[in-house]
């Protein structure tokens, strides 16, 4: 096992694991195991970094990566944009982390945007580090857990205006949401704001909660 010092930072701030003891030899996975062999999902920095684990979750409430990751979920709305990537952890947003093979990229989900974030796990957990508020938006939600408490499993701090649309990243314009349905919501979002120009109208429907 490689040194890898910012993820052993990381999981000195990060809590218990979510799944079993990693036991994978499958080849998709491979570049989450620098990550995942040490602590096989968790929590971090009042529950604004998510990482998935691999396989069964010890809780019933919690999502695998492999579930996650199916195309009947939410990802398949997205279409062939996102082929290729593995979705392994989210912001309290719900803003993706992938691996595409090697390096890590940063999904947006209303937009649909795709950006390469790091070379690789040990420089994703480094910017995490570096920087919790706006990487993972632990700021707003720790004072989110002070008001209302921890989020559940499976919810996510979601924008009654998407921010996409203008909305604030304050805590007057969240609510907490279920995950999938914020993915699903955006997905369409992402869809409409593709080619529209500036200004333009866009129809916003708003989930139900």
């Amino acid at each position: 096992m490689t040194d890898d010092p910012n993820i052993r930072e990381l999981l000195a701030q990060a809590g218990p694991a979510l799944g079993p003891d990693w036991t994978t030899r499958r080849a998709e996975y491979r570049t989450l195991w620098p990550l995942l062999s040490r602590r096989n999902g968790f929590y971090a920095f009042a529950a604004s970094l998510h990482v998935f684990p691999l396989g069964r979750p010890a809780s019933a409430r919690e999502m695998d990566i492999e579930r996650w990751n199916s195309a009947g979920l939410w990802r398949g709305a997205y279409g062939p944009s996102i082929d290729g990537l593995i979705f392994f952890a989210e912001d309290v947003f719900g803003e993706q982390f992938a691996v595409d093979g090697v390096s890590v990229v940063r999904f947006n989900p209303e937009t649909g945007d795709i950006q390469r974030y790091a070379a690789g796990l040990d420089e994703w957990a480094m910017r995490v580090l570096d920087g919790p508020d706006y990487e993972t938006g632990f700021g707003l939600a720790r004072q989110w857990e002070r008001i209302h408490g921890t989020l559940e499993p499976g919810r996510r701090l979601l924008p009654e205006t998407p921010f996409v649309l203008g909305g604030g990243f304050t805590i007057h314009n969240l609510f907490d949401g279920d995950a999938i349905e914020g993915m699903r919501f955006r997905a369409d979002l992402a869809q409409q704001v593709r080619d529209v120009p500036d200004g333009a109208a866009v129809r916003l429907v708003i989930p139900e909660r």
